[in-house]
């Protein structure tokens, strides 16, 4: 073999040698960027899932947030208007406090309360009321028959032996029937009438 043809054998091996490691080279290198590009696809969506289920969070709470405001404004703006009707109530109670219907309510409770006490009585009631008082009583007692400015609209009995005091005005009976009339009141505000509104 002459060495022309070893020479060229040599370098055929040696191009076929360069050409399998450049193959190889280039196969690894291609391998190593699918790889490559897969984590930083993995990571990618990590990390979206991640962004999105802080954002999925952060709505969560913004809306819960936002419903309790709601309704606290709902609340307030319903309380207010509860205070206005109660308070016109209360008003239009002062301004017929002598009214035929108002009286009429008074002398009811007065007999009843008068009903509960056994025994002589002391009555307590508006100055302007003394009169009227006094004729709802029996003779003994009219002479138990108090002025008090601070009495509403009929009267304070009071057992003479301090056994028993009620109030029998106008003004405590709508004290006393206040949360009924407050729940009254709501349910005519959220349209309900008379239905649970949950």
């Amino acid at each position: 073999m002459a060495l022309s043809d070893l020479r060229q054998r040599l370098e055929e091996e040696a191009d076929a040698r360069i050409a399998a490691l450049q193959e190889s080279a280039r196969t690894e290198a291609a391998g190593i960027a699918a790889d490559a590009a897969a984590r930083l696809s993995e990571r990618h969506a990590t990390a979206m899932a991640s962004r999105e289920a802080a954002l999925r969070a952060a709505a969560a709470r913004a809306s819960i947030s936002a419903r309790r405001e709601s309704a606290a404004q709902v609340l307030a703006a319903r309380d207010e208007t509860l205070q206005r009707i109660l308070g016109r109530m209360e008003q239009l109670l002062e301004e017929r406090r002598g009214s035929e219907a108002v009286l009429a309510r008074a002398s009811a409770d007065l007999d009843a309360a008068l009903g509960y006490v056994d025994g002589p009585v002391s009555v307590r009631c508006r100055p302007e009321l003394v009169t009227w008082v006094s004729g709802r009583l029996a003779a003994g007692a009219r002479d138990a028959v108090q002025a008090d400015p601070g009495v509403g609209t009929g009267a304070v009995l009071r057992a003479t032996d301090g056994s028993v005091e009620i109030d029998a005005t106008v003004e405590q009976r709508l004290a006393r029937l206040r949360p009924e009339l407050t729940v009254a009141a709501a349910r005519m505000l959220d349209g309900s009438n008379g239905r649970v509104v949950g």
